[in-house]
């Protein structure tokens, strides 16, 4: 009886999680920055840099950026923590084209797109 097969590890491992690691951080600074904005300046002082908009504005805005990041910034983190499963290579494949939102991710996601749909890592996860 032979051994079952073990995959062996991708370099399009490290390279993911160093990605996931950037993005995780880039949601997280951005949450900090929003709640330290919120907390420093006063609503009704940002209304002199934009007449026309009213302070609730400024709130919701501040209120749905932070939550934005907290969310992504919670969805990246939980890829950490994520066993080697089929479906979790389409979790971090959606996390992988979450990226092609921005000019300034694309050099990193384009590459890990193409490494990523490779036989090998689908054989690592599980998926044939």
């Amino acid at each position: 009886m032979t051994p079952p097969a073990i995959n062996p590890k991708p370099k399009v491992i490290f390279w993911y999680r160093l990605y996931a690691t950037g993005m995780f951080g880039l949601y997280f600074i951005i949450l900090v920055a929003m709640i330290l904005l919120a907390i420093l300046v006063p609503f009704e002082e940002l209304k002199h840099t934009e007449p026309d908009l009213p302070p609730i504005f400024f709130m919701i805005y501040f209120v749905a950026i932070s939550s934005l990041s907290l969310v992504m910034a919670a969805v990246f983190a939980l890829s950490f923590f994520l066993k080697n499963r089929p479906w979790t290579w389409v979790y971090h494949l959606v996390l992988i084209c979450l990226g092609f939102g921005s000019p300034c991710c694309l050099p990193a996601s384009i590459p890990l797109l193409i490494f990523w749909i490779k036989d090998d890592t689908r054989h690592y996860f599980g998926r044939r």
